[in-house]
């Protein structure tokens, strides 16, 4: 796996991230600067690991899903902040 500070320079990832950003924009979620990279990398991953690509309409996809299936606890919690 990537480190996410390797990971922060690569343009698929800069452009996932600000798909990420637009899809919660409205979602009343306590996520810090840090929690959006995370979520970006692991959104990123979703993809890849379907055998997708990091394109717009998959990460805007698996951002929507993230957020139709509740993952905020699992995530949280998965990062000790909870």
């Amino acid at each position: 796996m990537t480190e996410l500070k390797d990971l922060e320079k690569d343009p698929d990832f800069i452009s996932s991230y600000a798909i990420v950003r637009d899809v919660f924009k409205d979602e009343l979620y306590d996520l810090s600067e840090q929690d959006f990279k995370e979520l970006t990398q692991e959104i990123m991953l979703t993809c890849e690991s379907v055998g997708g690509d990091v394109d717009e309409e998959n990460i805007r996809f698996y951002a929507q899903e993230y957020i139709k299936n509740n993952f905020y606890y699992r995530f949280k919690k998965i990062r000790g902040q909870l």
